[in-house]
């Protein structure tokens, strides 16, 4: 069986469908999201990306990431990774194996991997498809979104507009995953 997202074929149609996907990320964390699409996943430290963003530290990357629904930078660097082999294999018809061999990756950490992030085998995963890794990421994505505190605007000593998060936002306990 062989998915074939909407905008067309390979990593475009990927990056595409992920745009649509994710409509509400603003210029920075589209620029980053679109780094990691074009370097296939990993693109350095948080604190690397922070500053060639013009952040403070990684701790405000992350602060920005989880407000617009983002997983951290690891985590995020891993679901690209997984949505683009499975889109590949289905393209191609070619395993994991090769497909971390070929980016030299070690294959069982790419197994563990695909099963960290989710809960199916690489088997299990094939048979359901790209677009329901791309669904099961939305899914985090939204999430990351429900968890994060809303922002209220505060005024600081300068008299400055500071956005800070609120603390009667109310979240939902137990906000877990499942398949």
């Amino acid at each position: 069986m062989v998915v074939r997202f909407p905008y067309g074929d390979g990593v475009t149609g990927l990056e595409q469908h992920l745009h649509s996907a994710l409509p509400h990320l603003s210029f920075r964390m589209r620029a980053i999201f679109d780094a990691m699409l074009l370097a296939h996943g990993a693109i350095g430290s948080s604190a690397r990306v922070a500053h060639r963003v013009g952040l403070s530290n990684r701790f405000a990357l992350s602060r920005i990431m989880r407000r617009e629904g983002l997983p951290a930078l690891h985590e995020l660097a891993a679901w690209i990774s997984v949505l683009e082999w499975t889109t590949a294999a289905a393209r191609r018809r070619t395993s994991l194996f090769e497909l971390a061999t070929r980016s030299h990756r070690s294959p069982a950490a790419t197994y563990r991997l695909v099963k960290r992030l989710t809960g199916l085998t690489w088997v299990q995963l094939q048979a359901r498809g790209a677009s329901w890794v791309l669904r099961l990421f939305v899914h985090r994505c939204q999430a990351i979104s429900l968890a994060a505190p809303p922002l209220s605007p505060r005024v600081d000593r300068a008299g400055g507009v500071k956005w800070t998060p609120t603390r009667e936002h109310g979240l939902p306990s137990g906000l877990l995953l499942r398949h």
